[in-house]
């Protein structure tokens, strides 16, 4: 269990120097993932699915 808490805290300081090296706060990256998310949500939904066939002509739709 120590370990499990040791090791992640070790992974957050190295995200933290990363962070720092780019010259952001944790706060901004997040902000920036977030609307990276909300881009590609917003991508998926603008592009839907097309038919793979084309509907035959004279017969009903079910």
């Amino acid at each position: 269990m120590d370990a499990d808490l040791a090791d992640r805290q070790k992974k957050m300081e190295a995200m933290r120097e990363k962070l720092k090296g780019m010259n952001l706060s944790p706060e901004q990256a997040s902000q920036i993932l977030e609307s990276l998310n909300a881009a590609e949500l917003r991508y998926i939904q603008d592009n839907k699915k097309k038919a793979t066939q084309r509907p035959k002509k004279g017969l009903p739709d079910w």
